[in-house]
């Protein structure tokens, strides 16, 4: 069986916004909800779900059920550090 992963990069601290973008509201669901909500409309499978700053806060006020959370505790070095914690739990995909 053929899969698709899908990674959703979310452990910026948002430092300009001056709040977690990924909790920005947009009708019902924040930002983080919304790109969980489409990865699974493609069918994308695993959905792995990378936080850093604000980890917490972010999975208290989101529904992440369907996904893998994964924390980057090296968040502040930048994206690529995301990039590695989220692909280090990539497995048996065809594409992602």
């Amino acid at each position: 069986m053929r899969r698709t992963g899908a990674l959703v990069l979310a452990g910026g601290a948002s430092t300009r916004l001056g709040e977690p973008k990924q909790l920005v509201k947009i009708g019902t669901e924040n930002l983080l909800e919304r790109s969980v909500r489409v990865a699974a409309e493609a069918a994308c499978s695993p959905i792995i779900v990378v936080l850093g700053a604000s980890a917490e806060l972010i999975q208290k006020e989101s529904d992440l059920r369907g996904t893998q959370v994964v924390l980057n505790e090296g968040w502040a070095e930048g994206i690529a550090s995301s990039i590695r914690a989220g692909v280090a739990d990539l497995r048996d995909v065809e594409g992602s």
